[in-house]
């Protein structure tokens, strides 16, 4: 080929390098002319196309390429041109075309024909002609898609744009789909129309695919969308069409009025609620029927309703259509003019009708009688035209609609809208737009934004301040204001409505009476108005003004609601001066004259100032303080000034009653931008305490960041705008009054380089960052020092340091604060306030950016961390009083020592209370009245720096007592004795048990003071040392002890709680020789026997020769606790007192008083000599013969009766439970059951119908002991059940019922207050099963069932469990079955039947249990603990070929992914009870199927160690671990996984394994990581 330099036909400049292949450059077996081909000649070439990546035109010169009319390119065609080509292929889809050497069609099978074929019709064949239309271009991929259907071959016109399509025009297309909403018929170069379902029935509706001719009966400009119809009765040809606008443009066509045109002589023809009809004439005297919206009667929405109200009520309401509204003849006469909208609109349309093109239906013109829309047109300023628009310019608009995403607005034509979103509605949050606007409001609009090309604008709606160039703007919604307040008046004088409210005049005085103090303000009533209510709002009434319910006072009138009959009022004495009561009282009537004297001080176009009072829809209310008045304005917004702005009074009126409209008030000064200095060399020119005028670039967080010239940045932190003051004070929000904008003078604190950021590379790679000041006290000149220190950095924070910080964030229990940049700390809830209502809700009390001066307590540079505390440094105590401060309960201690609780107090302090200093009262276990986490009022007792016990240092110590805390009096018997002078002997003291043993008890009286009991004081009766601890356990609450010895000097107190120890008891004073005693034997000694006489402290001693006159009584015939009825003292020496009990030292006399009783206790020692010794018995046993054989010997009953007790223990005990998993709720602890064994519910051992031989032996010994007993023996009996019913009822005042039922009684008792608690329940059958009375027992299980609550769904089937358990223990099969049925459907059917099972389990019954597990599984077969308790129960029973065969049955029939745990529970089974090797087998084929699961393997191991290892094994066969362990570690797993077995390994070699198989796992260990990392 050649290379070629191009230049376009007629331009001399520009050349482009092309190439000509060679086949290009002639015809067909035709050679070039060698001269054409020379360099440098010159030829005409045809560009074929370009390649963009050699750069290359692509050229031909053959002769026949460059004959006109031959295609070269796809761009040379247009769509719906008729083209000619020849068929080069057929396929399927359809046919290709050829229309020259460089273009192919393609023409598609549903393109061949009108009616589309399933199949190429025969008729297209390869080499045959063929004519078609262009039906769409694709350049990008040089394709063209063809059709040779006849329809659209032989049509005189082709659609090619929808916006070419007219009203009525009838064109041919193809249907491209259809859809359920209708059928799209696309037409050429991508126009296409909509046939709606419901123009077309089902007999005529079009295939896919078929050619149909339509008529377009609606064109959407705006969307660029046809519709199109099937009714071709009013179609015209597109040429028709094309010469009647021609002819009509020629003529010049009668056009109807256009946007932004008046129309005169308005008259209303008809009315309705949405909307008037009127007729009305143009400038060229044609009339026209224009439609106005109601909310387009009047700028005020309020007065274009009572218009309409008003017109309706004299013209009646109709229909608004316009086939026959020429026939009207009652009209209204409207005095305005209307503007013009849009010159046609059809009512019921969303907007989008108006100006729009509606076909031959006839509509309205579009009308507005608003003033702000006549007045803009007067004055030019009606927008009609996209073009006039300006951005940034404030215009008079409407709402014209309100969608989800915002509100559609319009500033002129209807046409011509915006959007405003959401946010710019309001300058508040916007949830609901309808709560803000109303469609056909009138709006102040500010254009935000332009887009030409889509003919659209961003309006936004919010306030904005306006100035002197909107003074155009602000006198027309001055003078629209004027009018709607005019026709508002004129509205309320026509409908007589409200005649007691029309004389009411703004500014007028009247006399009220306060009904209702408010939080907003103050609810009056005027007497002179009947029925008028006033409010007067807190803004409107001057600082300090307090007025009480009931109170009358002045005010002065702001606005009235004549249809509330509610009306707005002034409490500001600027506007009450000047007027008598008399005229205040009269309601207005008096103040005429003075409303006359204000009016003639203002007047039209005077400057006065003014502030606000109300803001109303409409309007706003303000009020002047020079002269004294009340004016109205256009709405200025939400944002109120404080100080007075001056504006133009623009109408005053004739009328008295005419309200003063005045210019709404432009924005604040206009400050003048202030000039910033430039600081060229800030190392030089700046130091710590330099001022520097700097200007504000953002504020972030807590932080104002500044500017200046040249790249200079600084940050003032919220905490460097106030200056240091007392700890906890503060609570200013410095950053709220700070504009995003403006200018600061500060101070420089510090100065450092940092990296530039993004605006700073004019400055390199550093730029200077200032720590800035504007502290009052540092805004002065000072030494530089002082500024260094005002920098807060982490090397400057030490405990106990001043600090200002600001809030960060709020959290539940602490306050994150900043006391610098970067430089974060929290203030725990103690040390936040010493307020209890402070702390309970934090973030009521602390907001973010509020600065506090706090006191450091810990910094941690290294770990940043800092805490703080807002309270200031206190002394531990004020006087002789303690402080009293906040303290949280962390923790409850088990008395140990006395402490009781752990408290956390301010400053990260912990503090501790012992026992006694909770409560006042002594109650029982005060601990338990606590609740750790709540914050309680404590007195400091002792701080955590001053001398503490041992235990206690480190640790303050508080007292909760409400006495301390609270300043209460305490009664006499809640004082605490805090050492022993503050105790006399006798006295009754009460305190808790600290700790019991052999030693005796140990009782905390304070939290100073501990007494003992010793132990021979603890009881009456003589206790032994085992069972101290369990009589008096820690914490307990011993009252009324008595004082029996003080030790002042070493600080020791000595208590009985013995019932002798006090008045009248006998002391060693009191006898004398020869007084007969009574005692107890306390000791036996190898010399004697030592007594503690009855009602006395003292101890005796009987010498072993005053024992008896013979041989037959001894030491031995007496033991601890037996009592001597009468003794003699035979000698008293100091503190040492001696007795005898020898009856020959008796006088007669002396024993023959109370003979009975004493021979009974004589007695009694002789028979228990006569049983212990029985080759001693002499002729006293003979002579008493008689008598041993009528009386039964105590002592020999009570050794009896032991006996009988502890084989029925033993008995007990044997019976123990079944060891499960599964057991009942009441068998998992031992003290559940309510005895002393812990086995009253065992019923698998209880037997009801057969009486034990032990029971046969007790009824015998009862009755035996019934025949046998003697006088004295019967009343000591019936001491003894006298004293038994005094313990009882002393258990039950002291609530031990409740503990350890005894009774029915205290069943029926418990049973009021823990009704739904089930295990009461157990503990009541139990009870009357060890009763053998099993009807009973029966009834207390169905009332559980019955009363136990269905919310309770726990305790109900502990309940019926139970029911369960004594049925099918005691009861028939019938009867357990009855029960177990009604279980079933009253519970969870599955663990009803698990429990049976395991009832029938542990009843050792294997066939009921094996019956019951079947029928669960099957019942059951997708729950896997089901057939896991299933296998379990048959492994435990040996059936080792049941439960194999049970296995591939459970699979079946459970889901695959329970398969696993399943299996992995039989392998385990099969190495318990089973055959290893079998288990190992099913582990084997289960890993296959999960190689990755280490649980799985974990399980593995666990069995497969245990079955070769000891206890299972004689010796441990480690060699079948190891290999099964190395074969684990080969695994190709993830490190993580891999890791678990090498532990598991190397754990088994440390136990069972030496250093060297340690080792070598190691080393395998660290082979598996090398591979790892190569």
């Amino acid at each position: 080929g050649c290379r070629l330099r191009c230049q376009r036909e007629g331009k001399k400049t520009g050349f482009l390098p092309g190439f000509c292949a060679p086949l290009r450059l002639a015809d067909k077996d035709t050679e070039p002319p060698a001269t054409s081909l020379a360099i440098g000649a010159k030829t005409t070439y045809r560009v074929l196309a370009y390649n963009f990546l050699d750069g290359l035109a692509m050229l031909t010169r053959r002769p026949a390429d460059l004959e006109d009319g031959v295609l070269v390119s796809v761009s040379e065609l247009s769509a719906g041109e008729l083209v000619t080509g020849h068929i080069t292929r057929t396929a399927d889809h359809g046919i290709f075309v050829q229309l020259s050497d460089y273009v192919t069609g393609h023409v598609h099978l549903r393109q061949l024909t009108d009616v589309p074929l399933a199949t190429v019709p025969n008729r297209f064949q390869v080499g045959s002609k063929v004519k078609c239309r262009v039906m769409h271009i694709d350049a990008s991929r040089r394709q063209i898609s063809l059709t040779a259907k006849k329809a659209l071959v032989k049509g005189d016109f082709q659609l090619t744009d929808n916006s070419k399509a007219k009203t009525n025009m009838l064109l041919t297309g193809y249907v491209s789909s259809v859809k359920s909403y209708g059928a799209i018929v696309s037409f050429y170069g991508g126009a296409f129309g909509l046939i709606p379902s419901q123009d077309m029935s089902a007999e005529e509706a079009p295939a896919v695919g078929m050619a149909v001719r339509c008529r377009v009966s609606y064109v959407d400009k705006k969307k660029n969308r046809l519709i199109l119809s099937l009714n071709l009765e009013k179609g015209q040809a597109p040429g028709v069409l094309e010469e009647a606008a021609e002819e009509i443009a020629k003529k010049g066509a009668v056009r109807g009025p256009s946007p932004g045109d008046v129309m005169s002589q308005v008259e209303v023809v008809r009315c309705r609620n949405e909307a008037v009809v009127v007729r009305c004439t143009a400038s060229d005297g044609k009339q026209f029927f224009g439609y106005v919206p109601v909310a387009h009667l009047s700028d005020d929405l309020a007065v274009a309703k009572a218009r309409c109200d008003a017109l309706i009520a004299e013209l009646g309401t109709a229909d608004l259509s316009t086939d026959d509204i020429s026939d009207s003849t009652a009209t209204v006469s409207l005095p305005e003019e209307a503007v013009v909208l849009a010159r046609r609109f059809t009512p019921g349309g969303k907007g989008a009708n108006a100006d729009g093109d509606t076909g031959t239906k006839p509509g309205f013109v579009l009308l507005s009688l608003k003033p702000s829309m006549r007045l803009a047109v007067q004055e030019g300023c009606f927008v009609s035209e996209f073009s006039e628009l300006k951005t940034g310019r404030l215009y008079a608009g409407y709402v014209k609609e309100i969608r989800d995403f915002g509100a559609l607005v319009s500033i002129g034509s209807w046409r011509l809208s915006g959007v405003a979103p959401k946010f710019q509605i309001a300058s508040k949050f916007v949830e609901k737009i309808s709560d803000e606007l109303t469609p056909g409001e009138s709006v102040r609009v500010l254009i935000a934004a332009v887009d030409e090309e889509k003919q659209r604008f961003d309006a936004d709606l919010r306030p904005s301040p306006v100035s002197t160039a909107d003074a155009t703007l602000l006198t027309r919604e001055a003078e629209a204001l004027k009018m709607a307040f005019e026709l508002k008046e004129a509205l309320m004088k026509s409908g007589k409505k409200k005649k007691r409210l029309s004389m009411l005049t703004p500014g007028s005085l009247l006399e009220a009476e306060v009904t209702s103090v408010e939080n907003y303000g103050l609810l009056l009533s005027i007497p002179a108005r009947d029925g008028l209510t006033a409010v007067a709002l807190k803004e409107n009434m001057p600082d300090g003004f307090n007025a009480q319910k009931g109170s009358s006072i002045k005010c002065a009138l702001l606005d009235f609601d004549t249809e509330s009959g509610i009306a707005d009022v002034s409490l500001q004495p600027e506007l009450l001066g000047g007027s008598s009561s008399s005229a205040a009282a009269s309601g207005g009537s008096k103040r005429k004259s003075k409303v006359a004297q204000a009016g003639s001080e203002v007047e039209e176009g005077q400057e006065i100032a003014v502030l606000p009072a109300l803001q109303k829809k409409g309007y706003s209310v303000l009020w002047c303080q020079d002269p004294p008045a009340v004016v109205f304005s256009a709405p200025f917004g939400y944002r109120k000034w404080k100080e007075p702005r001056q504006t133009k009074v623009h109408s005053v009126g004739i009328d008295a009653s005419a309200r003063v409209v005045v210019l709404c008030p432009p924005g604040g000064r206009k400050k003048e931008k202030i000039q910033v200095p430039r600081i060229e060399r800030p190392e030089e020119e700046l130091q710590a305490g330099s001022p520097v005028k700097m200007r504000i670039r953002s504020i972030r967080g807590l932080q104002v960041f500044f500017t200046a010239p040249v790249s200079l940045r600084g940050h003032l932190h919220a905490t460097q705008f106030i200056d240091l003051g007392p700890v906890g004070t503060g609570g200013e929000s410095p950053l709220d009054g700070i504009r995003k904008t403006g200018v600061m003078e500060t101070r420089m604190l510090r100065m450092q380089q940092r990296a530039a950021g993004p605006e700073d590379r004019t400055a390199g790679d550093k730029a200077w960052h200032l720590e800035l000041t504007c502290r009052p006290s540092l805004m002065e000149p000072r030494d530089t020092s002082e500024y260094e220190a005002a920098s807060v950095r982490w090397s400057t924070l030490k405990p106990g340091k001043v600090v200002a910080a600001a809030v960060l964030s709020v959290q539940k229990n602490r306050v994150w604060m900043e006391v610098a940049a970067g430089i974060r700390g929290r203030v725990s809830l103690l040390d936040a306030s010493s307020d209890s209502s402070v702390l309970r809700s934090l973030t009521d009390h602390f907001a973010a950016g509020q600065v506090f001066h706090t006191r450091v307590l810990r910094s941690v540079t290294s770990q940043r961390e800092l805490d703080l505390s807002l309270l200031p440094v206190k002394k531990s105590r004020i006087g002789d009083s303690p402080r009293i401060v906040l303290a949280k309960l962390v923790k409850i201690e088990e008395n140990a020592s006395g402490t009781a609780a752990t408290f956390r107090l301010p400053e990260q302090r912990r503090a501790v209370a012992h026992i006694t200093e909770l409560f006042d009262v002594w109650a029982k276990q005060p601990a338990k009245r606590l609740k750790v986490g709540t914050i309680y009022e404590a007195a400091l007792l002792r701080d955590w720096d001053e001398e503490a016990p041992q235990g206690l240092e480190g640790r303050a110590e508080v007292s909760l007592r409400p006495s301390l805390v609270h300043g209460k009096k305490a009664a006499a018997e809640e004082k605490r004795a805090l050492s022993a002078q503050d105790l006399t002997v006798g006295q009754k003291v009460t305190g808790y048990v600290l700790n019991a043993g052999p030693k005796g008890v140990f009782v905390a009286l304070s939290r100073c003071l501990v007494a003992r009991v010793k132990l021979k004081s603890i009881s009456d009766r003589p206790v032994m040392k085992e069972t101290v601890a369990k009589l008096h356990p820690p914490g307990s609450l011993i009252r009324d002890a008595r004082v029996t010895e003080v030790d002042r000097e070493n600080n020791r107190v000595e208590l009985s709680l013995r019932s002798g120890e006090g008045a009248g008891r006998i002391s060693i004073e009191q006898l004398s020789v020869g007084d007969i005693v009574a005692g107890r034997v306390k000791a036996v000694e190898p010399y004697g026997l030592f007594v503690r006489l009855d009602n006395s402290t003292v101890d005796a001693l009987i010498h072993k020769s005053e024992i008896s006159d013979s041989a037959s009584i001894s030491l031995e015939s007496y033991q601890v606790g037996t009592k001597i009825a009468k003794a003699k003292v035979v000698k008293i020496d100091g503190k040492r007192v001696s007795l005898t009990v020898k009856p020959s030292n008796f006088e007669q006399d002396e024993l023959e008083e109370d003979d009975e009783e004493d021979s009974d206790d004589i007695q009694d020692l002789i028979e228990a000599a006569s049983k212990e010794k029985p080759n001693d018995k002499r002729k006293r046993e003979e002579e008493d013969e008689n008598e041993e054989d009528a009386e039964e010997e105590p002592v020999k009953e009570e050794v009896k009766s032991k006996k009988k007790k502890q084989k029925k223990q033993e008995q007990a005990e044997n019976v123990k439970p079944a060891d499960s998993d599964d057991e009942e709720p009441w068998r998992r602890s031992g003290d559940l059951a309510g005895t002393s064994n812990g086995t009253a519910f065992d019923f698998a051992e209880f037997k009801v119908n057969n009486v034990s031989s032990s029971d046969e032996e007790a009824d015998e010994d009862e009755a035996d002991e019934k025949k046998r007993l003697s006088k004295r023996q019967k009343k000591a009996k019936k001491l003894a059940e006298e004293k038994e019913l005094q313990q009882r009822e002393a258990d039950n005042a002291d609530g031990q019922w409740a503990d350890n039922p005894q009774s029915v009684e205290d069943f029926e008792r418990l049973l009021l207050t823990q009704g739904d608690t089930s295990i009461v329940w157990i503990r009541y059958m139990a009870f009357h099963l060890k009763m053998s009375d099993l009807e009973r027992a029966r009834q207390v299980a169905e009332r559980a069932v019955k009363h136990v609550g269905f919310a309770e769904s726990k305790e109900r089937f502990n309940a019926w469990v139970a029911y369960m358990n004594l049925e099918c223990t005691f009861g028939t099969d019938e009867s357990a079955d009855a029960v177990f049925k009604r279980a079933a459907s009253h519970n969870d059917a599955k663990q009803v039947y698990m429990q049976l099972a395991r009832i029938h389990e542990r009843n050792k019954k294997a066939e009921l249990a094996a019956k019951a597990y079947e029928a669960c599984s099957k019942k059951f077969p997708h729950s896997k603990k089901v057939w896991i308790a299933f296998l379990t129960f048959l492994y435990q029973q040996g059936d080792k070929e049941g439960s194999r065969k049970l296995l591939p049955k459970s699979l079946a029939a459970l889901p695959r992914r329970k398969h696993p745990l399943v299996v992995s529970k039989a392998a385990l089974l099969e190495y318990e009870y089973g055959a290893p090797e079998r288990g190992r087998s099913i582990f084997e084929g289960l890993l296959d199927s999960y190689p990755k699961r280490t649980d799985l393997w974990s399980v593995y191991l666990d069995a497969h160690i245990k079955a070769h290892t000891p206890p299972k094994v004689a010796e441990a066969d480690l060699q079948e671990v190891r290999s099964m362990m190395e074969r684990c570690c080969t695994m190709k797993l993830k490190a993580t996984k891999m890791r678990f077995f090498f532990k598991r390994w190397l754990d088994f070699e440390k136990k069972w394994g030496d250093a060297e198989s340690q080792e070598l796992v190691r080393t395998k260990a660290r082979e598996f990581v090398e591979s790892q990392a190569s």
